[in-house]
C-alpha cells in the first residue's frame, strides 16, 4: 500500500476547494481501480457508517487489497453510524485508509476517533480580526495574490457580495478573472462587469436600485426576483426594509459628522456595506427615509393580513411611493 498513510482521514472546513484538493491528493495514492467513492448525505442512494467499515473489511474486493473508501458528506448520518465507525478504528482493516469529507455528525464523538487513529485535516477561511465571522473577503484576496494580481478590499468584498460564501463558486469565479487580468489590477468596476451574479445577486439589484433612487429600476429589480426565484413580496418587502433601516441610519450618522468606519462599526457591517449605505444615503432626505420606514412597517402589517389587496400590488405600490428623492419638485 501507498506508504505513510494512516487508517483514517477527516477532511473538513469552510475552504472548500482546500477540502477538495486534499481529497484529490489524497486519491491520486491509490490507484483508480482501488478507490470506492460513496455518499453519506441524505438523499439518493444513502451510505450508512456500517456500509462504510463493510467496504473496508472487504478484503480482495480491489484486486491487490489496497483501497481507499471516500465518505463525502456526512449530512444523513446518526449517533449510530458515527459510533459504527469510532468502534472500526479501534482495530481498522490493513491496507485500507477511510477518507471522511464532510462535517462529521454531532453525536458518536467520530472527529476525536480520527484524531487518535489518524489525522483530521481543517482547511477554513479565516476569521475577521474583531468576532469570529468568516473574512471571505480576505481570503478572495489571499487567492488573487497567490496568483499575481492585486485586488483592494472593496473589489473583494464586491465579489463575494455578487457571487455569495460559497468557496467554490468563488473560486471558479477567481481563476476567470485571474486570466483575463493577466497580471493586472481587478478593481470593483472590472468585478461588476465580469463575474457571473449568483442567484442571491438579485437581491442587491433590488435594494441598489432602491438606494439609488432608481424607480423603474427598483420595479423592474423586483419583478426580475419573482420571475427568476418566485420570491414572495413579503420576502422583498423585508429586504427593502433592512435596506433602508440602514441608509437611514447611515444618513443619522453622516449628520452627526460620522465617518464609513463609524457606519461599519456601529451597525456591525462590513465596509463596502457600509459604503453603499452612506452613498445611498445622499439620495434622500432624512424625512423621506423616515416616510420610508413607516411606508414599509406598513407595508409589514398589509402582507401580513392587514388588507385583502394582492401582496405584488401592495409591494409596487410601497416601492413607488418611498424610491426617488422629492426634492426638487
Amino acid at each position: 500500500m501507498a506508504v505513510d498513510l494512516k487508517p483514517v482521514y477527516l477532511i473538513l472546513g469552510s475552504d472548500r476547494p482546500k477540502v477538495s484538493l486534499a481529497a484529490k491528493r489524497l486519491k491520486a495514492r491509490f490507484g483508480s481501480e482501488s478507490v470506492e467513492e460513496v455518499t453519506g448525505d441524505a438523499g439518493g442512494e444513502l451510505t450508512r457508517g456500517e456500509d462504510a467499515v463493510a467496504g473496508l473489511n472487504a478484503l480482495g474486493l480491489f484486486g491487490d487489497g489496497e483501497r481507499l473508501v471516500v465518505v463525502r458528506g456526512m449530512s444523513g448520518w446518526k449517533k449510530d453510524d458515527a459510533v459504527a465507525v469510532a468502534e472500526y478504528l479501534e482495530q481498522p482493516a490493513p491496507h485500507a485508509v477511510l477518507a471522511l469529507v464532510g462535517d462529521p455528525p454531532r453525536g458518536g464523538d467520530l472527529a476525536k476517533a480520527c484524531e487518535a487513529a489518524g489525522d483530521v485535516l481543517r482547511y477554513d477561511v479565516p476569521t475577521r480580526a474583531r468576532g469570529r465571522r468568516l473574512d471571505h473577503a480576505g481570503w478572495v484576496r489571499t487567492q488573487f495574490e497567490r496568483s499575481g494580481v492585486q485586488v483592494d478590499r472593496a473589489a473583494a468584498e464586491r465579489l463575494v457580495e455578487l457571487v455569495g460564501e460559497d468557496t467554490l463558486a468563488l473560486e471558479s469565479e477567481l481563476t476567470k478573472l485571474v486570466t483575463w487580468a493577466a497580471g493586472d489590477q481587478i478593481g470593483t468596476q472590472e468585478i461588476e462587469r465580469l463575474v457571473a451574479h449568483s442567484h442571491e445577486a438579485s437581491a442587491f439589484a433590488l435594494t441598489d436600485a432602491w438606494g439609488a433612487g432608481d424607480r423603474s429600476g427598483t420595479l423592474a429589480a423586483a419583478f426580475a426576483s419573482v420571475e427568476e426565484s418566485g420570491e414572495e413580496p413579503f420576502v422583498q418587502a423585508l429586504r427593502v426594509a433592512g435596506q433602508a433601516a440602514r441608509v437611514r441610519s447611515a444618513r443619522r450618522i453622516i449628520d452627526n459628522g460620522g465617518s464609513v468606519r463609524e457606519i461599519a462599526q456601529e451597525l456591525d457591517i462590513k465596509d463596502y456595506p457600509a459604503r453603499k449605505a452612506a452613498q445611498f444615503s445622499e439620495n434622500y432626505t432624512p424625512e423621506e427615509l423616515d416616510d420610508a420606514a413607516m411606508t414599509l412597517a406598513r407595508l409589514d402589517f398589509d402582507l401580513k393580513g392587514g388588507t385583502p389587496i394582492n401582496g405584488s400590488l401592495q409591494l409596487e405600490r410601497a416601492l413607488l411611493a418611498i424610491t426617488g428623492s422629492r426634492r426638487g419638485g
